[in-house]
């Protein structure tokens, strides 16, 4: 590649992972619903939007609860940031649901892309917690350095640390963690370093989820993976993500290019909505193993409700523009 290519490649990765959250966190959620951010600790003074259910699709009596919006622990969860020191990050945050004794959780680790902290990405991690997911973000040592490993330390310092956490009883997450049920998202430079450490902790990672990649290595996770890509990123191709994908033999994966959607997801908008709706259907699917979230992935059987029809029918993404292979997982409710 020309030296000058090089430079510039660089120059708009930085630029686009590099740009402050707005204030007022107002998520316009796929599709088409808009959601206030609730802050941890402290509710919205409006009311909050109810998780919508689908009446036809309950499981063993338990509700569906659709991503696209605030899941059924919207106003009881935590978070905090003491007492998660480690050499494989600068720093970290961990948000937990919080439920009735001796609930567990599935658990997943989520970083930012070059040039950014782990508070570019407390957006997805909120969402994720409303929905039951126990959530690590982190900050990597180094976050100027085009280096996929370092991003990949993080992840697996951060899998450590959930480890760490709820074998603590002076944890706020002890006992919390459902350690059969681990993920791994990352955005960018650190969905480079996402495939990294679910390939290095192939078996232990259930899941895993590279938000528009940059130069993504070969994927050999034996984990389920969700590949996200934008059909406006010019910094993080479609082109590549997609030979990634297409690279997986006999696992679960799904791929997506999202509509209108570019390579910067720090920044409230609608991007924000498909990427938070799809990333959760995953993780309920794969870490709690509910089937209902097959929806999301494949097409819609007669009787039986479609999320991934009507986000085709918005245009979320075309029907040249995903691709999924959904293998069952074992043990499912």
């Amino acid at each position: 590649m020309n030296t000058n290519l090089i430079v510039i490649s660089i120059l708009l990765l930085a630029m686009a992972c590099n740009q402050p959250t707005e204030q007022n966190e107002q998520q316009t959620t796929a599709p088409g619903q808009t959601v206030d951010t609730l802050p941890a600790q402290q509710p919205d003074s409006s009311p909050s939007p109810e998780p919508t259910e689908n009446p036809e699709s309950f499981q063993d009596g338990t509700p569906f609860h659709e991503t696209d919006t605030w899941g059924p622990y919207r106003e009881s969860w935590n978070s905090y940031d003491t007492g998660l020191e480690s050499e494989a990050y600068e720093s970290a945050k961990i948000f937990y649901p919080i439920g009735a004794e001796g609930d567990i959780f599935p658990a997943t680790t989520l970083s930012p892309g070059l040039g950014t902290r782990k508070e570019m990405v407390e957006w997805l991690a909120k969402r994720m917690a409303s929905h039951g997911f126990i959530v690590i973000t982190f900050t990597p040592t180094n976050i100027n350095l085009i280096d996929a490993t370092i991003w990949q330390r993080g992840h697996e310092g951060a899998l450590d640390m959930l480890k760490q956490e709820t074998a603590n009883e002076n944890s706020a997450i002890f006992s919390k963690v459902n350690l059969d049920a681990l993920g791994i998202v990352g955005h960018s430079m650190g969905g480079a370093g996402t495939i990294l450490a679910a390939n290095a902790r192939s078996g232990e990672v259930k899941a895993a989820i590279p938000l528009m990649a940059f130069a993504p290595a070969l994927v050999t996770t034996d984990a389920a993976v969700l590949l996200i890509a934008g059909v406006e990123d010019i910094v993080s191709q479609s082109g590549a993500i997609r030979n990634r994908y297409n690279e997986i033999q006999g696992k679960s994966k799904a791929f997506m290019d999202l509509t209108g959607v570019n390579h910067n997801i720090n920044i409230t908008g609608p991007q924000q909505g498909p990427i938070a709706a799809f990333a959760i259907a995953w993780h309920y699917l794969f870490l709690k193993k509910d089937l209902r979230y097959m929806s999301y992935f494949t097409n819609s059987a007669p009787g039986h409700f479609s999320k991934k029809d009507e986000a085709l029918s918005l245009d979320v993404f075309s029907a040249d523009n995903f691709d999924s292979n959904i293998i069952l997982p074992p043990q499912s409710k």
